[in-house]
């Protein structure tokens, strides 16, 4: 016989009750502590539109996204104009920085998560209003989450979301509202 069935009704309720109580707070507790711990470990140190140098840039093909490439930019000399309004403008970059610190000097698996109004590849028919791309980061290292409007039909107003997902958490976010 389980716990449960060995007690009279009434008890069976009270105990049920403190149970399920205990249980929705420690699993809250939990939660909240993965949530704080995987944050602090994730820091956004600048944030806007990025001139980059474009010897910096290398462009890859990725299925990921609707654009159908990745573009890769060194951190090492790219300045950061802080706003979260964007002009929707080719050769435009727009994006966060954001540090990883880990003691353990553990890379991670993470996902960067864009969020924009639909976009419509007219060469492959396909539309978005999320893209996913993983990644693996180091820590100590400062990466961009970005965007580049290269073609003209990417460029979509509203508002943008970029997310750093680890674990399925939100470890990172930023808004940018494309005008």
């Amino acid at each position: 016989k389980s716990f449960f069935s060995r007690c009279n009704k009434k008890t069976k309720g009270i105990i049920m009750n403190r149970y399920v109580l205990f249980s929705i707070f420690f699993l809250t507790i939990n939660v909240f502590s993965i949530v704080s711990q995987d944050k602090s470990s994730f820091t956004i140190t600048n944030y806007g539109t990025i001139i980059v140098n474009t010897n910096n840039e290398k462009i890859e093909k990725n299925k990921d996204n609707v654009t159908d490439k990745l573009i890769i930019i060194k951190n090492d000399s790219n300045v950061f104009s802080k706003t979260e309004i964007v002009d929707a403008e080719l050769n435009t970059y727009f994006g966060f920085e954001y540090k990883y610190l880990n003691t353990s000097n553990e890379a991670k698996k993470v996902i960067y998560r864009y969020y924009h109004p639909e976009i419509v590849n007219p060469i492959t028919s396909i539309s978005s209003i999320v893209d996913t791309i993983p990644c693996e980061i180091n820590p100590g290292s400062n990466y961009i989450i970005g965007w580049k409007f290269n073609e003209e039909w990417e460029l979509v107003k509203g508002e943008w979301i970029f997310q750093i997902i680890e674990n399925n958490i939100i470890v990172l976010e930023r808004k940018f509202l494309v005008r």
